[in-house]
């Protein structure tokens, strides 16, 4: 049965205290929690993995009534750069101007804009279970692209490409990795596919800096063995696998 936000409302907090610099309140009536709301309702309905999400990070129980609730609570603060989110255990900082702000390569060699659902999801899996943007601890950028089993989506990323394939988006629209974004000014064009349509199984935009790996690095070692990866028993984005691998110079 489809839920209202009024369902969802017991798992969630908005903040109207601040925390720090990257957690702040929202002020009263601030329309992105409208547009929040909506997204995380949408993620309840229309997606398997964002529902069970959403029941284990709000604790949802069943008594012997058979009556479910939420036992625990998500705090949402607002995140002052409309350009980022974040997240901490229990909290995540969301602005619904991302959207304006963000672009990646998808699966399919194309430039796609963030949309809300995929912002949330993301922090609410690092909120909720602590996955991390990386496959491993490593600093950002200091990981060998040319291992046989490194996760160019993340394993956070990761699940958030298959909610928005439970959403109903199509399968390139997936974000290829999670250094595939592009920032503004870029010289790469949003009306082609660098891919020539194909789908691929992960992307890395090389920006000649020695902690990015190089604009040479060798990719064509990457089995994508992560693509075994999974959340609640379901393995995510196995259709990709045995495609080939891509990398972008950014200029």
């Amino acid at each position: 049965m489809a839920v209202v936000w009024a369902d969802l409302a017991p798992a969630f907090a908005f903040s109207a205290t601040t925390l720090d610099s990257i957690f702040t309140r929202f002020p009263p009536a601030d329309p992105q929690i409208a547009l929040i709301q909506a997204a995380l309702v949408k993620l309840y309905n229309g997606s398997a993995t964002a529902r069970a999400l959403i029941d284990q990070g709000g604790g949802l129980t069943t008594d012997a009534e058979g009556v479910s609730r939420f036992t625990k609570q998500i705090t949402i603060y607002k995140c002052p750069d409309p350009g980022n989110s974040f997240a901490r255990p229990g909290i995540v900082s969301l602005n619904a101007d991302i959207v304006n702000n963000l672009t990646w390569m998808g699966v399919d060699g194309r430039l796609h804009k963030e949309v809300l659902e995929d912002t949330v999801i993301h922090e609410l899996v690092h909120a909720i279970t602590g996955r991390r943007d990386f496959s491993d601890p490593s600093p950002a950028g200091q990981v060998a692209y040319n291992a046989a089993d490194y996760n160019f989506p993340g394993p956070t990323q990761y699940v958030a490409n298959q909610v928005m394939l439970e959403l109903g988006y199509d399968p390139g629209f997936r974000q290829a990795g999670y250094l595939a974004v592009v920032g503004a000014g870029s010289s790469l064009r949003s009306d082609l596919s660098y891919t020539e349509g194909n789908l691929v199984s992960g992307a890395v935009l090389l920006r000649n800096r020695d902690d990015d790996g190089g604009p040479n690095v060798d990719v064509s070692q990457n089995t994508f063995s992560y693509l075994a990866d999974s959340l609640y028993g379901t393995a995510l984005n196995s259709d990709l696998a045995g495609n080939k691998t891509f990398s972008l110079s950014a200029i």
